[in-house]
């Protein structure tokens, strides 16, 4: 039984619409809904401070605080309350936070998040967030791919098959 849901985004019109799509999904399941942003770490690293200047103390606050914005606006109120939602933003390596998300209680059930479809030489150079949340996570994922960003097809039929499946 899924009773609780992860959305991991990035803030990219896409991950927001798979993020929608799982704030039906957990309204239509009667889960509820984790979205988490994971601002990147890599600008803090050591070697970058030990190339240029030390970022401004304010710099990952006001990421942080634009990065909420964008997470409370991209739902409505209604959604919000439907699926029992809880925004959060973590500093660190995206698939680190998540992973580390996953292995913490309250217990995540699934993951939806968005897949950006990225293939040969990108994904070989860049890897996938998706990807390696597919393979490393210890309960089912759903990617969504090239879900339009007004996308409002209802998920509850999908809804049933896909909590059987993930029993």
């Amino acid at each position: 039984m899924i009773k609780s849901i992860l959305a991991p985004t990035d803030l990219s019109a896409a991950s927001l619409a798979a993020v929608g799509y799982a704030a039906r999904l957990a309204a239509s399941l009667g889960a509820s809904l984790q979205v988490m942003h994971v601002l990147g770490d890599s600008m803090s690293s050591a070697a970058f401070v030990e190339m240029y200047t030390a970022l401004p103390a304010d710099y990952f606050e006001g990421l942080e605080r634009s990065a909420q914005e964008t997470l409370r606006a991209c739902l409505t109120e209604e959604e919000k309350q439907q699926a029992h939602v809880v925004m959060t933003t973590q500093l660190g390596f995206p698939v680190d936070e998540i992973m580390k998300r996953l292995g913490e209680e309250p217990r995540i059930d699934l993951v939806v998040m968005a897949t950006h479809g990225r293939g040969g030489v990108g994904r070989l150079l860049l890897g996938s967030v998706a990807d390696k949340i597919v393979r490393k996570a210890p309960c089912s994922v759903l990617t969504l791919r090239d879900v339009p960003v007004t996308q409002t097809t209802p998920v509850s039929a999908d809804a049933k098959q896909l909590e059987s499946a993930a029993v």
